[in-house]
């Protein structure tokens, strides 16, 4: 989903992407209609991308239009989870410096619970996921306060 999304062209050349992630930075580095800020800090294999505290002091200085989040599992009750605990306070650091909130999470993230690193959203962002999600999970994430869109 993520890919799709930035393959859009941007409306408005003043914004900025900004990113964790060495693969968006590889993927969007060509384009001159898009504007990149790098968060560096630890680099992290796994997610291929950066975590610690130096990646947490320079969200000190941003804010947020719109923020697109990934997880490893999707909970109505629970949030956003992720195996690391460097990535989830991450993402609780930039779902509280944004506007708006979009997860980005296909059906089968969804209500999952074998990882222990969580964060709850407060209500009000919107998840982004496929037609593969059912009515009891949409009703479930509506009741959290959550906008679910298919797409």
């Amino acid at each position: 989903m993520l890919v799709h999304l930035l393959e859009q062209p941007a409306d408005d050349q003043s914004l900025y992407r900004s990113t964790t992630s060495v693969g968006v930075i590889t993927d969007m580095a060509d384009r001159d209609d898009v504007r990149l800020v790098m968060l560096g800090g630890e680099y992290r294999a796994l997610s291929n991308g950066f975590v610690g505290p130096l990646t947490e002091a320079a969200l000190e200085y941003l804010t947020f239009d719109a923020a697109y989040l990934g997880a490893d599992a999707v909970s109505p009750e629970r949030g956003l989870c992720e195996a690391d605990l460097g990535q989830i306070r991450l993402k609780e650091l930039i779902a509280r410096r944004a506007e708006a909130v979009y997860v980005l999470a296909d059906s089968s993230k969804l209500a999952q619970s074998e990882f222990h690193a969580w964060t709850r959203l407060g209500g009000g962002w919107t998840l982004i996921t496929d037609d593969g999600i059912t009515s009891d999970l949409i009703d479930r994430f509506r009741a959290a306060g959550v906008t679910v869109i298919t797409a």
